[in-house]
C-alpha cells in the first residue's frame, strides 16, 4: 500500500492485484494524517479496512473516508513466487514486471484476464485467455489464504463508506457497446458519509440506479458467502514445492487443459468465428 496526494500520481494505485498487498506502514501514515486534520481515502480489501479500523481505536475518524475493493478471496505470495520462477523457466529470462489484466485493444473489459509478462530485455508475452495459466487456479479457489475461505465480510452488510467492483452482473442490453468494451464499474454506497459524498461528487460522476435485490448477487460470491475451500488446497503447497507451479495446476485441474487443447484443435480446423458459431449452436 502507498499514500499518494494527487492525481498524477494515480497511476501507481491502478492495475488488478490479486495477492495480499504490503501494509506494514500504511495503517501508521494514515493515523498520522488523520491526527493532522486530513482527509484519507483509504481503499483496499473489507479485512484491510477492519484492520485499519482496528489500529485507529478511538481516534477522530471524521475525515477518513473507506472504499473496499470487492475480494473474490486473496492469493498467498508464494504462490507468485512460484508462478514466476516457471515462467522464467520456460521463457529462459528473468520478469521485471507482470499485469494480472492486461487489457488489450481487441477484446477491451469483458475478456480481460489475460496475464502480461515484461522481461528484462523490454520484451512481452500477453497469455491469451486459452493459454493463461494463474486464472485457472485462482478461479477455482486452489491457492487462496486459508482465512479468505472463512471470511467474516462477505455478504452485503458492508464495512466500508464504499464498496468498488467489476459490474459482472451487468444487464448487457442496457448499456452501449462501448461501455461494455471500456468496462462497467459497481459502486455501493454503504454509509451516511457515503451518500453525502456521492451528492458532493455527483456533477463529476455518471451513475445509474440498480436493482440490488435482483443484480448484485449475480456480480460477485463475496456479495453472498466466501469461496468453497477445494480438497486440493490441502496438498497444492507440497505440489509447488516438489513440481513447481505449471505441472502442479496440470496434475490437479488436468480437465481444464484437456478443454484448452480442445478448442485449440477445433479452432485449427474451423477457425475461432466457426467454433463459437458451433457453441452456439451446441447450446441451443
Amino acid at each position: 500500500h502507498v499514500a499518494i496526494e494527487n492525481a498524477d500520481s494515480l497511476d501507481k494505485l491502478r492495475k488488478s492485484k490479486y495477492y495480499q498487498s504490503d501494509t506494514l506502514l500504511v495503517y501508521k501514515e494514515v493515523k498520522n494524517l488523520l491526527a493532522q486534520g486530513r482527509w484519507v481515502l483509504f481503499t483496499g480489501t473489507a479485512c484491510q479496512i477492519v484492520a485499519l479500523q482496528n489500529v485507529l481505536g478511538n481516534i477522530c475518524k471524521d475525515t477518513l473516508v473507506t472504499m473496499d475493493v470487492l475480494c473474490h478471496g486473496i492469493t498467498s505470495s508464494k504462490v507468485i513466487r512460484y508462478y514466476l520462477a516457471d515462467m522464467e523457466n520456460i521463457f529462459g529470462k528473468h520478469i521485471v514486471g507482470f499485469d494480472f489484466r492486461a487489457k488489450t485493444p481487441r477484446f477491451g473489459w469483458a475478456k480481460s484476464s489475460k496475464v502480461r509478462l515484461h522481461f528484462s530485455d523490454n520484451k512481452m508475452y500477453t497469455y491469451s485467455y486459452e493459454e493463461d495459466l494463474f486464472f485457472p487456479g485462482f478461479n477455482k479457489n486452489l491457492f487462496l489464504r486459508e482465512s479468505c475461505y472463512h471470511c467474516s465480510y462477505c455478504g452485503t452488510q458492508r464495512v466500508s463508506d464504499f464498496t468498488a467492483a467489476d459490474f459482472w452482473g451487468i444487464d448487457r442490453n442496457s448499456v452501449s457497446k462501448e461501455q461494455l468494451y471500456n468496462g462497467i464499474s459497481l459502486l455501493l454506497v454503504n454509509t451516511e458519509k457515503g451518500n453525502h459524498i456521492k451528492a458532493d461528487l455527483s456533477d463529476v460522476l455518471y451513475t445509474r440506479m440498480v436493482d440490488a435485490e435482483n443484480l448484485i448477487p449475480k456480480t460477485s460470491l463475496a456479495l453472498t458467502r466466501p469461496c468453497d475451500r477445494p480438497k486440493e488446497r490441502d496438498i497444492i503447497f507440497s505440489m509447488f514445492a516438489r513440481c513447481g507451479y505449471v505441472e502442479t495446476l496440470h496434475k490437479l485441474i488436468p480437465q481444464h487443459f484437456k478443454k484448452v487443447r480442445k478448442k485449440k484443435y477445433i479452432t485449427t480446423i474451423i477457425g475461432e468465428r466457426g467454433y463459437q458459431l458451433l457453441k452456439m449452436v451446441l447450446h441451443k
